[in-house]
């Protein structure tokens, strides 16, 4: 997405409210600084992590500090414990090891600290409707967006996150339905079929 979602019931803005105010964050796949402008209004301190350098350069205006590589092969020199809040908005699905990710930042966050995480739903309606048809095309963005390496459906991705040594504490979606005034009440009938998105707040187990 080309900037931030305003909707209230987006993943952007449900994110920067799980995050909370004034919270050390470390924010993987920080891209153009979008999500770490608004957090920094709540007066948190960003640090970020990007693998391209022209979207790096326009999130420095946000963030404490960005550094630029993968996240999956750079060597991390941060303090035991430096953040209260790591986020990772849209970004394991693009990683060939989501798991060794978690696992090689759990020592960075701290003692009572939590991590934010949003995942595309594999599951979602929409794929299953193509999926009977015998399609699955890839797109240059969205749930079957042609840089996913990983998908995900809803309990998936609660096993990613216990099995990097984390437990859930709260959970959340983002609504996929033709008809808005519907979307809220299918999703929260069955998630695992009508939510666009999964967000998870989860601690050190």
């Amino acid at each position: 997405m080309n900037g931030f979602d305003k909707r209230t019931d987006g993943a952007h803005q449900k994110m920067v409210k799980l995050v909370g105010k004034g919270k050390l964050v470390l924010e993987i796949g920080c891209g153009k600084g979008f999500v770490s402008e608004q957090l920094r209004k709540k007066g948190c301190v960003v640090t970020g992590i990007e693998i391209d350098k022209e979207s790096a350069k326009r999130a420095k205006k946000f963030c404490k500090r960005v550094l630029v590589g993968n996240v999956e092969e750079m060597k991390l020199g941060f303090a035991k414990e430096s953040f209260e809040v790591i986020l990772f908005g849209d970004v394991l699905e693009h990683l060939f090891d989501p798991e060794a990710v978690l696992k090689k930042l759990k020592p960075f966050l701290s003692k009572d600290g939590k991590i934010v995480v949003s995942l595309p739903n594999i599951a979602n309606w929409k794929i299953r409707l193509l999926l009977l048809r015998g399609k699955f095309d890839y797109t240059d963005w969205g749930i079957l967006d042609k840089t996913h390496i990983r998908f995900f459906t809803r309990k998936r991705a609660r096993n990613l996150i216990k099995e990097a040594g984390f437990r859930i504490v709260e959970e959340d979606f983002v609504p996929s339905f033709p008809a808005p005034f519907l979307k809220k009440y299918f999703a929260k009938i069955r998630p695992s079929a009508f939510a666009f998105q999964f967000i998870f707040v989860a601690k050190k187990a």
